[in-house]
Parts: structure tokens; sequence; C-alpha cells
């Protein structure tokens, strides 16, 4: 899970909570921004033996999936999305969303999952 810094330079950059899980230590997240802002991963933890598809979801709603197949897919810890990998503007994620283009810091295609 992600959640969000203050904004520097118009863009919100973002501070992934702890492995156990929220933030315990400094930086803490903006709680301006956190009000407004917050997006959140899953992956496989081996692949393919747990799936092989990466998901999204952000405050509102917008559920995304990547086929994951990259020559670096999201595994386990070894591999994982940086908080920008869906938005346009990979550093910043108060952006738009990133729907089936390659880009961000992964060169990633991301798609909508209709349910």
């Amino acid at each position: 899970m992600w959640l969000p810094h203050p904004t520097v330079a118009a863009e919100v950059s973002g501070l992934s909570e702890d492995w156990t899980g929220g933030k315990c230590c400094a930086p803490f997240p903006d709680p301006s921004n956190g009000a407004q802002l917050w997006c959140c991963y899953a992956w496989p933890l081996e692949i393919p033996l747990t799936g092989t598809r990466a998901f999204f979801i952000n405050q509102e709603g917008n559920l995304l999936q990547c086929m994951n197949h990259g020559s670096t897919p999201y595994t386990g810890a070894i591999k994982t999305p940086n908080f920008g990998e869906v938005y346009q503007v990979w550093t910043d994620m108060a952006s738009d969303l990133r729907i089936g283009q390659a880009g961000g810091s992964d060169n990633t295609i991301w798609s909508e999952v209709w349910y």
C-alpha cells in the first residue's frame, strides 16, 4: 500500500507502508493528501505457482491489471511495483492513470478489470 507524501512542486509522491503494515517511523504520510489519495498493488508471491498477473486499486475504486510478462515480472519481494507504475506521471500519484499504453519505470501495460 502507498500513501501520499506532501505536495512538492505540484507533485505527490508515494510513501510505502512498512512490511508489517502501517507506518511506525518517519517519514509519515501527509494527512491532507491522505484523505484524498492512496493506492495498493498486489502481485504473485511466486510465479507461476501463485498466479501471474499484478493488480492495482486506488481511492476511486479503479481496478487495473498487468499481465506481468516483462523481463523482470513482479514476484514476491524480489521485484515489486513502484507507487507510480500505473500513473501517467510515474512520480505523481495525483496524475491520471495510464491505461493501455506502455510506460512507468518498468514499461508495463495496465488494463481495466471489469467486474
